[in-house]
């Protein structure tokens, strides 16, 4: 197990600074299309092409990082009433159902596949003169899907190994729930 931890923990290394790149190029590119269209009144054919590339690739590699750290909706109100081993065992259910859900999406993306390879992003292609092929979106899916699948089967073992705890109610107590 410390073997695959450690690769899962290089995994989200790799996986923070990838999405942290994305989002900054996603802003830059926006920003710049703005001062273009606005300031020069000269836009640009694939900035909103690259904008939503990097939306899309930011958001399929942090996904699997919130799946790790429990960042994802959940409906804790429910599980916070279990204690004990239901606890432990509904925390394994639901990471079994989300690590299932994650890489069905990811398999089910590769059918998209073919069709995205013929299609092209105009704007990226009319800039370069390649014909960039819109599967350069579509292989986030399986990415960030299969990143998340494993993800929840390392939150799988560790709660079957007892190494995750339910936290006591009144550490997970925010201001916020007060207001409710």
């Amino acid at each position: 197990m410390r073997t695959f931890t450690t690769i899962l923990d290089r995994l989200e290394k790799i996986l923070f600074v990838l999405a942290a790149l994305t989002i900054t190029v996603m802003v830059g590119v926006i920003l710049l299309q703005v001062f273009l269209r606005y300031v020069l009144n000269n836009p640009t054919s694939w900035s909103e092409e690259v904008a939503t590339l990097g939306f899309v690739w930011c958001v399929m590699l942090a996904i699997p990082l919130g799946v790790r750290h429990q960042e994802h909706i959940s409906m804790e109100f429910l599980v916070q009433r279990l204690a004990g081993a239901r606890w432990r065992w509904a925390q394994i259910l639901l990471n079994a159902v989300v690590g299932a859900t994650f890489v069905a999406i990811g398999a089910a993306a590769f059918g998209l596949f073919d069709s995205a390879a013929r299609q092209v992003l105009p704007g990226l292609t009319m800039a370069t003169g390649a014909g960039i092929p819109l599967l350069i979106m579509y292989l986030a899916l399986p990415i960030g899907c299969f990143a998340a699948g494993l993800y929840a089967l390392e939150r799988i073992v560790l709660l079957a190994r007892g190494e995750i705890q339910q936290s006591s109610p009144e550490l997970t107590h925010t201001p916020e729930e007060e207001m409710i």
